[in-house]
């Protein structure tokens, strides 16, 4: 009876529709609930990409802030630089004929600061220049010793930022006379202690070997 029964509503038309109806609103609610699936998964990996996105352009942004804050350094460094160049090339000029004259082989070209610097801060020329000056003091005949120290000290202060393994000697006002690390001055004492540190000697700061003595007078 049951199952003449199920049979006879398969039949009915009405049935046939609501059955119909169903199936379409089952088929329909699963297709809605895998196409907002399917959104949700899309948004999801956009949101994964755009946070991806963000953290490299923070990481962008770090690098630009560091590259603008080293700028500024450097820009700071070479206005510096500029003038201690100046500085130099002034002392420079207010030397005597003769005393330019002899350090002519050092500066060939001496008509501006920047060929006159180029030339100065050269290896060869900063140990010829300390001879230079060192030969002078010991004389005691050029008027111009305080001038040519100034203007040394200028240049090693650069030198010394391009070969950055060299520095001054330590040498402190009375410490004992030490013939390794010390010249005396003509007018100095046989022995005793320094009194006046007249020109600066260097080193080689990563084997502490002396590369010239410092100039001082001894009293």
């Amino acid at each position: 009876m049951k199952k003449e029964f199920l049979k006879l509503l398969k039949q009915d038309e009405e049935v046939q529709k609501a059955i119909l109806t169903l199936c379409n609103r089952k088929s329909f609610d699963s297709f809605k609930e895998q196409d907002w699936q399917e959104k949700l998964e899309t948004l999801e990996q956009t949101n994964k990409e755009l946070l991806q996105e963000n953290k490299e352009l923070l990481q962008k942004l770090h690098n630009l802030e560091t590259q603008y804050s080293q700028t500024q350094e450097t820009l700071k460094l070479c206005q510096k630089n500029s003038a201690d160049l100046l500085a130099v090339y002034e002392k420079y000029l207010q030397l005597s004929f003769d005393t330019k004259g002899s350090l002519k082989g050092l500066f060939k070209d001496d008509s501006n600061a920047i060929t006159f610097f180029g030339a100065a801060i050269q290896e060869k020329n900063i140990d010829k220049l300390w001879e230079y000056i060192k030969n002078e003091i010991i004389e005691e005949k050029n008027s111009d010793i305080s001038t040519l120290v100034e203007m040394f000290d200028l240049l090693f202060a650069t030198y010394s930022k391009i070969f950055p393994h060299y520095c001054k000697n330590s040498v402190t006002i009375g410490e004992k006379f030490d013939p390794q690390k010390h010249i005396k001055t003509s007018n100095s004492n046989t022995s005793g202690k320094v009194s006046a540190i007249v020109l600066a000697g260097w080193k080689n700061s990563q084997t502490d070997k002396i590369v010239k003595q410092t100039i001082v007078k001894i009293d």
